[in-house]
């Protein structure tokens, strides 16, 4: 009799370390948790994708190393499902895409689920700025969706998603880029980095955003750039003699402004006043780096 047995491979440094990341997103959001059911096997055929998940391109090498552990050693941690509103037996996927589209490609029929009720589209979202491949513009839309759903500031976004209220303002300035260049930048090849998106956001004039659009899809942007485009635009003002210069810039109304401000009780402040904030430190950065 050949008792031979067969080796198993073991998994990717790249797969052991996704592994952990998907165990750490789920203990925290399955762990100790009043709306969180016992664990069921679900039908993958049952399960459907929810249409405003924030993800919407997945790495085709990361898929099958994924399908591959998922073949040897099982499911690991459960998915997270809510029931479809008006149709029995069917299920909208939380957390766990990337697991789902997996067990497809090895023809598993079942995945083990845990019911989420509440706070799902939250779950949703968090699961995937958890992830290092998350692009930032797939990041704006799930921040704009959830704000726009939830009827969050600002303020309650960031506290809610575990963010600064700096990088909400900046994710949700991205969100407000032209459709048609969002959805190119979701398929292109590289990423475009946070940073220069937001600067692309900021800029005012349509015609030097739509030129920065062209070259950040082209690969050949930096934040430097966009700024020395932008100088070049503000060419064509009215040019103010020097003397007239030194008058009009004073540090004395900005001194007395501070210690007014430092006086006060800070009340909470609306969403225009954090953005109009944000723009006055950014402006303040710019100076000190002359």
């Amino acid at each position: 009799m050949n008792n031979k047995m067969t080796k198993r491979r073991a998994p990717s440094p790249l797969m052991s370390s996704m592994g952990a990341r998907v165990q750490d997103i789920s203990t925290a959001f399955v762990s100790s948790s009043s709306d969180v059911k016992h664990s069921f096997e679900v039908n993958v055929d049952d399960l459907e994708i929810d249409p405003n998940q924030s993800r919407k391109i997945f790495n085709d090498e990361a898929l099958l190393e994924l399908a591959e552990s998922l073949k040897i050693y099982g499911q690991l941690t459960p998915i997270l499902v809510r029931k479809k509103e008006g149709v029995r037996g069917k299920w909208i996927l939380v957390a766990g895409e990337r697991r789902l589209r997996a067990a497809k490609l090895i023809d598993k029929p079942y995945l083990l689920a845990i019911e989420r009720d509440t706070d799902s589209d939250v779950v949703s979202l968090i699961e995937n700025l958890q992830r290092e491949d998350l692009k930032p513009v797939e990041e704006a839309i799930g921040l704009k969706l959830l704000s726009e759903n939830r009827g969050w500031s600002q303020r309650e976004l960031a506290r809610n998603v575990g963010k600064a209220v700096s990088h909400i303002n900046g994710m949700l300035a991205v969100a407000k880029l032209p459709s048609d260049f969002i959805e190119k930048v979701i398929h292109v090849d590289h990423v475009i980095s946070r940073n220069v998106l937001i600067e692309i956001a900021r800029v005012t004039d349509t015609n030097i955003q739509n030129e920065l659009c062209k070259k950040a899809l082209a690969g050949d942007l930096t934040i430097l750039a966009i700024r020395e485009a932008v100088a070049k635009g503000g060419e064509k003002k009215p040019v103010v003699k020097e003397s007239n210069k030194q008058k009009m810039f004073s540090m004395k109304p900005i001194e007395k402004a501070i210690s007014n401000l430092s006086l006060q009780n800070i009340p909470s402040l609306s969403d225009n006043e954090i953005e109009s904030l944000v723009k006055l430190r950014s402006l303040i950065d710019k100076i000190l780096e002359k």
